[in-house]
């Protein structure tokens, strides 16, 4: 966008410009939106923001895209915007450069531990990340080698791990899935077993492994006739 100044009103090709102090400017630019601009110190007039009946446009400087807070949530008004704007759930979407809507885009990152949950005090990360998963359904085969669910970076942090191993098919079933980890110098692991369909085995347990080694599974065994299983194991952070 360009703003084209001072001229004299003239229907919808005419532009107004109103000079408000410090190289500061009001005035109606070439889309015909009303403008606030600036002038710098080569005397070149730049558009800052303009405003339109449902949003507002924050223009990027230097080949920079712009802003815009979009109150309808319509596309991007200009080239190369980021359009943030509300869905009807009231969920704020971003729209990066036309690539699509999102919650947020292209991650949220927290780099601070939350301490506080709806106005109570919450311990450890506040909120728990998943830092490891093996989720795999209808698996016929054991696994050849073991697969890392969490490499361990720090000692006396704690991990939920969280495992479910069922059997949906076969005959004379047996299967065995093994989590692994070091803890006080100590290889130790929890093994799950299955001999039966639809009757899961399920655990739920807390370690603190030693740092530098790694959380691990495998499905080590699985036999009889047409068996398949289904695995979930998920490695939560917890402080």
């Amino acid at each position: 966008m360009s703003f084209q100044g001072p001229a004299v009103q003239n229907g919808n090709n005419g532009y107004l410009y109103i000079s408000i102090g410090n190289g500061y400017n009001i005035g109606i630019d070439s889309h015909g939106y009303l403008g606030f601009f600036n002038t710098t110190a080569s005397g070149t007039i730049r558009e800052m923001m303009a405003v339109l009946q449902d949003r507002f446009v924050f223009l990027g400087q230097n080949g920079n895209g712009g802003i815009e807070l979009s109150l309808n949530g319509g596309d991007a008004l200009f080239h190369n915007d980021v359009v943030l704007f509300t869905a009807s759930d009231g969920s704020l979407l971003i729209d990066i450069y036309g690539s699509g809507q999102f919650i947020v885009s292209p991650a949220v990152q927290f780099t601070r531990t939350i301490t506080s949950y709806n106005n109570d005090g919450v311990y450890g990360m506040g909120v728990v990340p998943v830092r490891g998963l093996d989720n795999r359904t209808g698996v016929t085969k054991a696994d050849t080698s073991a697969k890392n669910l969490r490499s361990i970076f720090y000692s006396n942090t704690v991990y939920l791990v969280s495992a479910h191993l069922n059997a949906i098919s076969g005959t004379s079933i047996s299967a065995s899935y093994t989590i692994s980890w070091t803890e006080g110098e100590t290889t130790q692991s929890n093994v799950l077993t299955v001999s039966s369909i639809a009757n899961p085995t399920n655990t739920t347990f807390l370690v603190q492994p030693l740092s530098g080694t790694s959380i691990t599974g495998q499905l080590t065994a699985i036999a009889g006739t047409g068996t398949a299983v289904n695995i979930a194991v998920a490695v939560l952070e917890i402080a």
